[in-house]
């Protein structure tokens, strides 16, 4: 099974260079890594790795994820934020989960989300009180609520039908983008 990683990124290169160490210092090494930079500039020279891809667009995330998949060759996709922390043995795990599913009914997977920070901005307090005067949380079953936001899974143990996978570390079999492409204009935005 080939596993291809896409970070999609902008203007956070340090970020960006500590979740590169991570993927690269994993238990099952990735047979790719594919870069999506929409930064002001070029932040990697990543030239003469044959398993590294980086691609300098100016995209919005959805389409920079897309373009991932396309210039991609694995069969299963991960996708990675570029501000995560990856747990040592994490793609081995997600190779695990769709190495037992030899009818493959399981399209995308989902690692456990364990190192969330809090923004203390006021911002991010607003909007945090906003989603809890209209009853948004953003903890839930991987479903999606009437007013059209997610609910995020924080944590879990066993496989689960969801409806939703955040987007910080999602994986997909490739086979699932012949019909499905990213939609940039269904979006929510939910603060934390």
């Amino acid at each position: 099974m080939k596993i291809s990683v896409i970070i999609c990124t902008k203007n956070r290169a340090q970020e960006l260079a500590e979740c590169i160490k991570f993927v690269i210092t994993q238990s099952f090494s990735p047979n790719e890594l594919i870069i999506v930079d929409a930064s002001d500039t070029e932040n990697l020279d990543v030239k003469g790795d044959s398993r590294f891809i980086y691609i300098h667009a100016k995209l919005p995330l959805t389409h920079s994820r897309n373009l991932g998949v396309k210039n991609s060759s694995g069969d299963v996709i991960l996708f990675l934020d570029d501000d995560v922390v990856l747990d040592k043995n994490f793609i081995k795990e997600i190779v695990k989960v769709f190495g037992k599913d030899s009818k493959k009914k399981i399209g995308g997977v989902m690692g456990n989300i364990v190192n969330i920070q809090r923004s203390k901005s006021f911002k991010s307090r607003m909007h945090s009180l906003i989603n809890r005067i209209f009853l948004l949380p953003t903890s839930g079953n991987g479903r999606f609520r009437a007013s059209g936001c997610p609910t995020f899974i924080r944590s879990a143990n066993e496989l689960r039908n969801v409806k939703f996978l955040s987007g910080c570390c999602m994986a997909y079999r490739k086979e699932v983008f012949k019909d499905l492409k990213f939609d940039g204009f269904s979006k929510c935005y939910v603060y934390r």
